[in-house]
């Protein structure tokens, strides 16, 4: 929302990096990280609470060792697309905007399974409290530096990494 006043180039770079990192990460992450639905709601229902933490923590683990590849074919993203034939100007961008938001993918599989953790035990409150500071602090924070920084593609780790890891400690 906030990348189209950098320009053209930017704003292709950052739609479509977000696209690829959408498919090649966090879907893969909500997949697996769903699995823990699963397993939560079976030991919440047959009152194994410490399961709870036990199957989150395992989950956790996980898909922190999964991020790692991924986030491998994210650095190597510019590479792959140019690969595949896209425009190399644009794929470079991809490139750049991808290697910035690294940090998001980890951020990420912790707390999908941090939601599903909650949900499993009906506490939706605390997910509602992180994600309203997190709207909060995008609207407010990440808007006046998009408007007043000129750091283009490179102040993404304010955009995406930060918000998801907030979400992660409220």
């Amino acid at each position: 929302m906030f990348n189209g006043h950098l320009g053209e180039l930017p704003l292709s770079g950052a739609s479509m990096g977000s696209s690829f990192a959408s498919v090649t990460g966090y879907i893969v992450l909500l997949g697996m990280g769903s699995a823990l639905e699963t397993l939560c709601g079976q030991a919440y229902g047959a009152k194994q609470y410490h399961m709870l933490g036990v199957h989150t923590q395992r989950a956790m683990l996980t898909l922190l060792a999964l991020s790692i590849p991924l986030a491998t074919i994210w650095y190597h993203t510019s590479t792959i697309l140019i690969a595949l034939g896209q425009d190399h100007e644009i794929s470079t961008e991809v490139g750049v905007f991808n290697r910035w938001i690294i940090p998001s993918l980890f951020a990420y599989g912790i707390l999908q399974c941090l939601n599903r953790f909650l949900q499993t035990q009906k506490n939706v409150i605390p997910m509602l409290i992180s994600l309203d500071s997190q709207l909060c602090y995008t609207f407010l924070f990440v808007g006046f530096l998009c408007l007043k920084s000129s750091l283009g593609l490179k102040e993404l780790p304010w955009k995406f990494p930060f918000p998801i890891g907030l979400m992660c400690f409220c």
